[in-house]
């Protein structure tokens, strides 16, 4: 079951070894690339009241990713000056390509330099945070 990937995929409740493979297939789609814009479906959704995504504060604009991390069922995109969490992955990354779209329900999607696109979905408890370093610490 791949998470990001070309032909797309899905995944409810990441444990270790998916974080571990999902951390791989971002690393070779998202290294290198930069987040052009970010656009949120549904700023009053109960995700984004109770904290678990903070992106609708945050402009993660123009932020190159440099490296990908994953520990547990944590993964990190390590950008330009901030980082990107996607914590206590419940929900749904997609990967869509170049011009694709995202999906309309899509809580979050972030557009890349080439046109091409990720969304989230967080479900329950997923988490998913600009923070910087020092905040990481």
């Amino acid at each position: 079951m791949l998470l990001v990937s070309h032909v797309g995929g899905a995944l409810i409740a990441l444990e270790f070894p998916e974080a571990l493979k999902i951390a791989d297939q971002m690393r070779k789609v998202l290294l290198g690339r930069t987040i052009e814009k970010v656009v949120i479906g549904d700023p009053g959704a109960s995700v984004f009241k109770w904290g678990f995504v903070n992106l609708h504060r945050i402009d993660i604009s123009g932020q190159r990713v440099k490296k990908v991390t994953q520990y547990g069922d944590y993964i990190y995109l390590h950008m330009s000056e901030l980082n990107l969490m996607f914590g206590d992955m419940l929900g749904k990354i997609h990967y869509h390509e170049q011009d694709k779209g995202t999906p309309k329900k899509a809580r979050v999607a972030f557009f890349l330099d080439d046109g091409a696109a990720f969304s989230y979905n967080p479900s329950l408890y997923g988490y998913c945070a600009a923070m910087t370093d020092k905040q990481m610490s």
